[in-house]
C-alpha cells in the first residue's frame, strides 16, 4: 500500500528551459552555447547541489571554467541561472487531490538559490507536506543517500513510498531502494500510472 508520494520537480512539476540560461550567457559573454556547454563545470554544479558549495563559490567555479578575460557578473549569471526554472506543468495542479489520499512531499535535485527564490512563487511548494532537497542533504540523485534521507524524513518504509521522475538512472536508483516508481513521460501516462495504483486523476 502506498502511504507516500515524492515528486521530482524540474521536468514533472515544472517546465525546465535550459536554452534559456544559455542565451542570456552567450549573450553575457559573446560565447557560443556550444563552448558554453563544453565549458559548463559540471563537477562543480553537482558539488553545488550536493551542498558543499554557496552560491558564490558556485558562480566562482563557473566564471573560472570561462575562457580568460570572458565578461560574465554575478547579477548576470544569477539572472540567466533563474531563467532555466519555467512554469508550472498542470502534473503539480493534482497535488492538493493527491494529498486527500496520502502525504506528498518533493524529492529534488537542486540548490539554495533556486528553492529561496523561485519555489515559493509556485503554489504547490506551499500544498505539499515537505521537501527533501539534495544541497540539504549531501547526496544527490541517483545516489542512495537522498532516497534514504526520505524515508527518514517519512518515517516510511520503502516499499510504501512512490517515487515519480522523468529522469530513467533516478527510476531505477527509488526502485534499487525499494520504493514504487514511475518515469514521468507526459501528464496524461502519469493520470494512466496513477489511476492504476488507486489515486484517479479526472
Amino acid at each position: 500500500m502506498i502511504k507516500t508520494i515524492f515528486f521530482d520537480i524540474g521536468g514533472v512539476l515544472v517546465d525546465l528551459h535550459p536554452e534559456r540560461t544559455e542565451a542570456l550567457l552567450a549573450e553575457a559573454t559573446g560565447l557560443s552555447g556550444e563552448t558554453l556547454r563544453e565549458v559548463f563545470p559540471e563537477a562543480a554544479h553537482h558539488q553545488y547541489e550536493r551542498g558543499f558549495l554557496d552560491d558564490t563559490q558556485f558562480f566562482q567555479e563557473v566564471k573560472r571554467a570561462l575562457p580568460d578575460s570572458t565578461p560574465l557578473s554575478e547579477t548576470i549569471f544569477w539572472k540567466a541561472w533563474m531563467a532555466m526554472v519555467g512554469e508550472a506543468k498542470r502534473t503539480a495542479d493534482w497535488i492538493p487531490r493527491l494529498r486527500e489520499r496520502v502525504p506528498v512531499w518533493l524529492l529534488s535535485n537542486t540548490n539554495r538559490h533556486h528553492v529561496t527564490h523561485l519555489l515559493p512563487d509556485y503554489p504547490f511548494y506551499s500544498a505539499v507536506d515537505g521537501a527533501v532537497f539534495s544541497y540539504e542533504t549531501g547526496s544527490r540523485k541517483p545516489e542512495p543517500g537522498i532516497f534514504q534521507e526520505a524515508l527518514r524524513q517519512t518515517k516510511q518504509d520503502p516499499g510504501q513510498a512512490l517515487f515519480i521522475d522523468d529522469l530513467k538512472p533516478n527510476v531505477e536508483a527509488a526502485e534499487t531502494q525499494g520504493f514504487l516508481a514511475i518515469q514521468f513521460h507526459s501528464p496524461e501516462q502519469l493520470a494512466h500510472e496513477l489511476t492504476r495504483l488507486g489515486f484517479p486523476i479526472d
